[in-house]
């Protein structure tokens, strides 16, 4: 388990898709809609991968957790990851396959 959360975070948020949107994110003419998906995408990842690392590492999670800038200035968001429901195998396994998605449209692309 910490070998596919450890894998999640390096390759596939740091090395596919923190590495393709970067462009996108300092462009001298930012398209605004774009930079904002970009945004909750990457929100939404940090948020999970929070969440799977909690039970090994919890207080660094929390830490980092409080620190997440939150969507909508933080309404509706829990105030704590101690209190965050656990990522359901379904929501990990479709966002793991839209990452695996997206590593082979990158790979196509530097072809």
């Amino acid at each position: 388990m910490t070998t596919a959360i450890y894998r999640f975070w390096l390759y596939d948020l740091c090395d596919v898709y923190i590495e393709y949107v970067k462009k996108d994110l300092y462009a001298k003419e930012p398209d605004v809609q774009r930079q904002e998906t970009i945004k909750l995408i990457l929100y939404t990842c940090l948020d999970n991968g929070l969440r799977l690392i909690a039970p090994i590492m919890p207080f660094v999670s929390e830490e980092l957790y409080q620190r997440l800038p939150k969507p909508n200035q933080g309404k509706n968001s829990p105030p704590s990851l101690c209190v965050t429901p656990y990522p359901k195998s379904a929501d990990v396994i479709l966002r793991y396959t839209s990452f695996c998605c997206l590593k082979l449209i990158s790979i196509l692309i530097l072809v």
